[in-house]
């Protein structure tokens, strides 16, 4: 915030001298006379990084005084994956009410998604450096990128897809895009136009590459590519048990996944969590008759197979 309302930086003392957060958030209200809105993107991230935190003066003890305290003129704004929801149970005791105030975002409908394509492109072309030469792209790519990234329209052949019941399912209507799909369709399809050094986004690009499809399938080796030799033959091993021969996939806690694989769990919840965080697998609760999102814990979670 010093370095957002560079203003206020030399007036009182320094955020590094004031006693807390909450108290660091009311010195800086206070000298731009207004309210924070404070956002926390990515926010399953802080506990990939920080998975035990705690003791005085950490966020996790911070973070919760922050928000108690009535009179803050602060707002916070969390935004998580959703499959990511139960590891706020973290905050569970130290935040009332913690999960009286959330909102799911729907999947993208097809003009948000046509959105999600071209404005991108038009704020990158604005930018000085630019100096006149954007990229554009072919409206005939637009709309087969969109057709070919609709819900359900993708298969990644799972032969065993529906079969887990404890999975939280919420029916999707068939116009809606996947957003993790179009995120990778449209990026594969940038890196090729400007390893051509092409300026343009085409329809050609899309079908050299084999289509949506082909490009989802072949994200699983470009991820596996990012671990380490080590995390590769975890991932290998771990698989094996995570589909059954028939092609079914089937969830495990990590506890049973490291009893079969005969690895130690503190080398497997990396490699997990990497993949979770590149959609190759998806965390999932175990059957609970507790409605609240915090059944959901994550000593509790499965995995389930890619």
């Amino acid at each position: 915030m010093a370095e957002a309302a560079p203003k206020i930086a030399t007036e009182g003392p320094a955020p590094s001298d004031l006693p807390s957060l909450a108290g660091s958030l009311a010195f800086f209200a206070d000298r731009l006379k207004r309210r924070l809105m404070i956002i926390l993107d990515q926010f399953e991230e802080y506990f990939l990084y920080h998975p035990h935190e705690d003791g005085e003066g950490t966020f996790a003890a911070e973070f919760p005084r922050a928000i108690a305290w009535i009179d803050l003129p602060v707002s916070f704004l969390l935004s998580l994956r959703e499959d990511s929801l139960a590891k706020l149970d973290f905050f569970e005791g130290s935040i009332s009410n913690l999960f009286d105030n959330y909102q799911r975002i729907d999947h993208l409908d097809r003009e948000a998604a046509r959105a999600a394509i071209e404005r991108p492109i038009e704020r990158y072309n604005r930018e000085p450096e630019m100096n006149g030469k954007g990229i554009s792209i072919e409206p005939e790519l637009i709309g087969q990128v969109l057709d070919q990234v609709r819900t359900g329209k993708v298969s990644l052949g799972e032969a065993g897809k529906g079969t887990i019941t404890m999975e939280i399912q919420t029916p999707v209507p068939a116009d809606r895009i996947e957003t993790p799909y179009l995120q990778l369709v449209m990026t594969r399809l940038w890196q090729k136009e400007m390893q051509d050094n092409s300026r343009l986004l085409r329809r050609k690009t899309l079908d050299d590459l084999g289509g949506a499809e082909s490009i989802v399938k072949t994200h699983l080796d470009d991820v596996m590519n990012t671990l380490s030799p080590t995390e590769q033959e975890a991932a290998a091993v771990a698989f094996y048990h995570l589909v059954t021969p028939s092609g079914t996939k089937i969830a495990h806690t990590v506890t049973d996944l490291a009893g079969f694989t005969k690895l130690p769990k503190d080398q497997l919840e990396p490699m997990l969590e990497k993949l979770s965080q590149s959609r190759i697998l998806r965390p999932v609760p175990l059957p609970s008759t507790s409605p609240r999102p915090n059944a959901m814990r994550s000593s509790t979670m499965c995995w389930p197979g890619p």
